[in-house]
């Protein structure tokens, strides 16, 4: 037998390539063969309406069959001024005829004009990967245009943007008091709690880029480069942006950082300030002091914006306390006597508060809502009663505990146990019964804040329930 030598080798191999490149050939004559890879029929598809807003839901409806192999998927895409600006994959069960009617969401993309070519595009899939296009044109989308959008911080703290005059595409708040630096979104609604309602549009964070989000979107940054704190904030609902403005603090603008004490009362922390104040001074309040959860005695301030308190009483030197337990600020005033001031002391009673048991308990374990006790030796032990007209006295309070559900109290004329105030001496009118001639015993009742208001002239004393 010969042997096979290295030249009988390599014509072997270049026989070989020229008859593969034959074969080769001889298939590209005859277009790559018989088989031809089967695809979806898209039946019918319709969307409705014509014209919309972004931000709408559509109806979508579409037949899809293939005679051979299950359909397995159903993509719709949505381009706008062929800008894609939705994609979205239809739930079906596989098989080889498939009916959706399904409704689809158009979001507001960023960049869209109004009034913008919509193209809606259906792409049959079946599990062979064949695939099957149809496109609608002539939709209308129109931006949405909003009589307010609102700002909320990842601490709670909320404002109100409103479209610019100029602009109605850019959306402002001013006169804001949040911090140089903090984390936002932006909502079309919010709850009555003051959180954001997702089943409308919001704005936050994907991947550095605003855009709209749902619960798991993350927060917009926002940071004033210039000044102590944020101003003013604007959102570009065209653009997606934010422009903030910055500014600095002004004397009398209310921080924790002004109260300079720290004091332990019955095992509470309160922050102190000593501060002069002048009747119907409008006062700005700045961070923590912002928040909504934060009451201020409604009977020295009136919350004239979520930054901004205004003080009720007569002009002086006033001791204000934080407790950032009880989220409360209280005023205190040093020797309080009347003509000027009642105090009441006693058990059962406390200064208004948003805070909830649970809440309270895990700043202060074992504290209840209420505050008072028998003495004057602090200023959560008494209440305060503030004059508010010739001989009338005025305190808001929260009463009685969650625990004991009755307060047992009296006033005086100053922390020296001066002339009491007997129930006997007093007609009492409102929503409260008093239960004995001599302390002013409220048993059994609803616990809420009441407002208290002790006429000295005509001897009378109005109990009312309120709402902080």
């Amino acid at each position: 037998m010969k042997s096979i030598t290295y030249k009988s080798v390599s014509r072997i191999c270049i026989l070989a390539v020229i008859a593969t490149t034959a074969i080769f050939s001889s298939c590209n004559d005859r277009d790559y063969g018989e088989f031809i890879l089967p695809v979806p029929v898209i039946e019918s598809f319709t969307v409705s309406p014509q014209t919309f807003t972004f931000g709408d839901n559509l109806q979508l409806t579409a037949k899809v069959s293939d005679a051979e192999i299950d359909i397995v998927a159903l993509n719709v895409n949505i381009t706008a001024n062929n800008k894609l600006v939705a994609s979205q994959t239809l739930s079906v069960k596989s098989d080889k005829t498939v009916e959706v009617d399904a409704s689809i969401f158009v979001p507001l993309a960023k960049d869209i004009s109004d009034n913008a070519d919509v193209t809606i595009s259906l792409t049959a899939i079946n599990r062979a990967q064949g695939a099957t296009v149809r496109e609608l044109t002539g939709f209308t989308g129109k931006r949405p245009y909003f009589e307010r959008l609102y700002l909320v911080t990842e601490s709670g703290d909320v404002g109100v943007l409103v479209p610019q005059s100029s602009n109605k595409d850019r959306y402002e708040a001013s006169e804001l008091s949040l911090p140089k630096s903090f984390r936002c979104r932006i909502a079309q609604k919010i709850t009555g709690d003051s959180r954001i309602d997702y089943s409308s549009a919001v704005w936050g964070e994907k991947n550095g880029r605003i855009e709209p989000v749902d619960e798991s979107g993350d927060y917009i940054f926002v940071w004033s480069g210039n000044g102590n704190y944020t101003t003013s904030i604007i959102f570009d609902s065209y653009t997606f942006k934010t422009i903030s403005g910055g500014g600095s603090y002004q004397p009398g603008d209310l921080l924790v950082d002004n109260f300079e004490n720290a004091i332990i009362v019955d095992g509470e922390t309160l922050m102190k300030t000593s501060v002069n104040l002048t009747k119907n001074q409008e006062i700005k309040v700045f961070h923590e002091l912002a928040s909504p959860d934060v009451v201020y005695n409604p009977d020295f301030f009136e919350r004239i914006a979520f930054n901004k308190v205004k003080f009720l009483g007569e002009t002086g030197n006033y001791d204000l306390y934080y407790n950032a337990g009880r989220k409360n600020v209280i005023v205190g005033v040093a020797s309080p006597s009347y003509p000027d001031y009642l105090v009441a002391c006693g058990y059962g009673l406390g200064y208004p508060s948003k805070v909830t048991p649970t809440q309270l308990d895990a700043a202060y374990p074992g504290k209840h809502l209420v505050t008072t006790s028998w003495g004057f030796d602090h200023v959560l032990q008494y209440i305060l009663f503030r004059k508010t007209g010739d001989n009338i006295f005025q305190a808001t309070v929260l009463m009685p505990g969650e625990h004991d559900r009755y307060a047992d109290f009296k006033p005086f004329e100053n922390t020296d146990w001066g002339n009491e105030k007997k129930a006997g001496d007093f007609t009492f009118t409102g929503e409260r019964i008093i239960a004995s001639d001599d302390n002013w015993i409220i048993a059994d009742g609803e616990q809420a804040v009441y407002r208290i208001t002790v006429n000295l002239t005509a001897m009378t004393v109005d109990i009312v329930k309120i709402t902080i």
